[in-house]
């Protein structure tokens, strides 16, 4: 395998790679028309205004502590 300098790119680890020449080399760059991006219409989103009722909590039932009598 023959390496000839015009081919070859140096690589940071002392490598060397052989580059291949492929059919994008030699074909003329390609003259994109930029893409028309429709401006995306964003609709406010809506929120549900949840009427939240306070929670509804039961007294605590204490019973005084029955002691056995000793």
């Amino acid at each position: 395998m023959e390496l000839r300098p015009s081919r070859t790119s140096p690589v940071g680890n002392g490598t060397i790679q052989r580059r291949r020449l492929s059919a994008a080399d030699s074909a003329p760059p390609i003259q994109r028309q930029p893409i028309q991006r429709r401006p995306i219409q964003r609709q406010p989103i809506q929120r549900r205004l949840i009427q939240r009722q306070p929670i509804q909590h039961q007294p605590i039932q204490r019973r005084p502590i029955q002691r056995q009598p000793q």
